[in-house]
């Protein structure tokens, strides 16, 4: 398992489609990682990371990443707890990029 300072992740992921890719680790207080665009199609790739505490729900997501190439980092942090658990892995999206102009 990969390691951040004092920080042991708790898990890691990775997903690749034809359009998009993610990699990061899931640590007990924050998640952190990057995503890349993979195609010239007037779409991004972007990560959701779904948080679960007691009775309580968390969604972040990464920054729209597009176009083509162009690769971010990203770390996020769930609610106001340390008492949080991430979902089994992380969702590469790909949301339009007109509203960022890379149409």
């Amino acid at each position: 398992m990969a390691s951040s300072g004092d920080f042991t992740a708790q898990s890691t992921w990775s997903k690749a489609t034809s359009w998009g890719e993610s990699e990061g680790n899931i640590y007990s207080t924050y998640a952190g990682g990057w995503v890349k665009d993979l195609a010239a199609d007037g779409y991004c790739a972007q990560v959701v990371i779904k948080w679960y505490g007691t009775g309580k729900k968390d969604t972040d997501y990464s920054p729209e990443t597009c176009p083509k190439g162009n690769k971010d980092d990203f770390s996020k942090k769930p609610g106001e707890s340390t008492h949080w658990t991430d979902c089994p892995a992380p969702t590469l999206l790909r949301p339009e990029a007109t509203a960022l102009g890379a149409a």
